[in-house]
């Protein structure tokens, strides 16, 4: 057939389609909406986010998430929420992310009390983790409801409970909750916990709590055996109480008085070879924490509280030494003394900070001998208050290289004038970069020279700027050390001053 006839043909062929085409209303107007919708389908599905993988996908959805821990319940607006509602890809995708739902903190107060609805809520949400990703849980009672929990703990035991449902696969928990709420957690079996790497207790007290005869209410229970012995990967255990309204505010105090019977070994087991970072602020016999350190080879970090050993004599003192190749941060606090028995024992080259805080003077002999021969460098410095003049010299020529010095514990007074002024010369702590003091009106005024001075010689170079920071000021005293602050006022203009709260 020649090419006219086959055109002829294709012709007669494609007429009647025209005539059908021709008796449908805007003909025009439909094959260009069609054109437009096939167009609009694929740029969408070429879109740069329809292209990627969801791998890429879900690493883009956890970058996007301003923090991994979610404190429930969520706002109505958070970024998790919002990208399960964008379409439904993204929400299967976002409920099938482990990272986004394995951490939450709940915080229970007198508004925001129903322990039941929140647990399911709490149960709901890490479920969708799955059954074997590592968790994070964090809960507190707060403000007048911590107090209210303390009456009646089985208002919270829900919560603890569905913790427990959870043990198998939880690597953090932090629990505010009362003590007899917490004591399920302790008679779990060996081996509970084969995932846990860090752990918090934080029990409220109430002053009938700190009673002798209801100990039971706030101390590490007395158990020969404890989940958290078996606990393979545990680095680090907290057992702090919660500070309540309706207590003091010199809690510590209050509880290291009362406080008369501290903890033996047997009754305080941990796995302490594996252990990074130990607190535990409810007093323990000095001989107890020395037998305990002397396992702890790894430790990092040690803050806890100190009763001091029956008839410890310094001077007869022929214990071996216990060595801690690793600590770097040293917080201890006694109410009778106790430190110093600790601390004659130690060796510890990698110390950067240390706090030591009791109702009495500590022994500047102690400090610098544990200097000596550990060859540490400290960096940050909290002590007790030193009188006598003698024991400033021997520390602060000894630990010189003290960047942040922290005596808030103390009035300015219980430290002599001349500390003050060697300080202002800069014979005594040159590298001193942060000062933090609790001053009194009969020694704002030598303050206040010493302050000049550092910022004199800071112009010059000879060594680095001092941020000051005046905290616990009293009323009586306030008038007097803001007149005498006025006299700094010359170096707002670079930025210097004193800052007070």
């Amino acid at each position: 057939m020649s090419p006219d006839n086959l055109e002829m043909q294709f012709e007669a062929e494609l007429c009647p389609l025209g005539h059908g085409l021709s008796d449908l209303p805007n003909p025009v107007l439909k094959h260009g909406d069609l054109e437009s919708n096939v167009c609009s389908l694929r740029i969408e599905s070429l879109a740069p986010h329809k292209r990627l993988p969801p791998e890429l996908l879900a690493e883009i959805f956890i970058l996007c998430s301003p923090t991994t821990v979610v404190a429930l319940p969520p706002k109505s607006d958070h970024p998790l929420l919002t990208l399960t509602r964008v379409c439904r890809a993204w929400r299967e995708l976002a409920l099938h992310i482990p990272e986004l739902w394995a951490s939450i903190s709940v915080t229970f107060t007198e508004e925001r009390k129903k322990v039941e609805q929140m647990t399911d809520l709490a149960f709901q949400w890490l479920s969708r983790a799955g059954n074997e990703y590592p968790l994070s849980i964090t809960s507190v009672c707060a403000g007048t409801y911590a107090a209210t929990t303390c009456g009646n703990p089985a208002l919270v035991e829900s919560f603890v409970s569905m913790v427990i449902s959870h043990a198998h696969h939880l690597r953090h928990f932090d629990l505010g909750f009362p003590m007899a709420a917490l004591l399920p957690l302790f008679e779990l079996p060996l081996g509970t916990f084969p995932r846990l790497e860090t752990m918090g207790l934080r029990p409220p007290l109430r002053s009938k709590d700190l009673d002798t005869t209801q100990t039971a209410r706030w101390h590490w229970p007395s158990t020969s055996t404890t989940a958290f012995a078996s606990a393979p990967l545990v680095r680090e255990v907290k057992f702090c109480p919660q500070i309540i309204s309706e207590l003091e505010n010199n809690i510590m105090d209050d509880i290291l008085a009362r406080a008369t019977r501290p903890f033996f070994v047997p009754t305080f087991l941990l796995p302490w070879s594996q252990l990074r970072v130990l607190s535990f602020q409810l007093p323990a016999l000095a001989d107890v924490w020395c037998t305990i350190l002397a396992e702890c080879a790894e430790l990092r970090e040690f803050d806890a509280a100190v009763w001091p050993s029956l008839g410890y004599q310094r001077d007869l003192n022929s214990a071996p030494q216990i060595c801690l190749h690793h600590l770097a941060v040293l917080q201890l606090g006694a109410h009778s003394g106790g430190c110093e028995e600790l601390i004659d024992r130690l060796v510890a080259p990698s110390l950067s900070r240390l706090s030591i805080i009791q109702g009495r003077s500590f022994p500047a002999a102690s400090l610098a001998a544990f200097q000596a021969r550990s060859a540490f460098s400290l960096k940050f410095f909290i002590p007790s208050a030193p009188r006598p003049e003698d024991d400033v010299t021997v520390l602060f020529q000894q630990f010189s290289e003290i960047a942040v010095l922290a005596i808030s514990s103390a009035t300015t007074e219980q430290f002599p004038i001349s500390f003050w002024e060697r300080l202002g010369r800069g014979d005594l702590l040159p590298q001193l970069e942060t000062l933090v003091v609790r001053p009194t009106a009969a020694q704002a005024s030598v303050l206040v020279d010493m302050i000049a001075s550092r910022w004199e010689a800071a112009t010059e170079g000879r060594i680095p700027i001092l941020d000051v920071i005046f905290c616990g000021v009293g009323p009586v005293d306030l008038a007097v050390i803001n007149e005498e602050l006025k006299r700094l006022e010359k170096y707002e203009a670079a930025g210097h001053m004193v800052s007070v709260f």
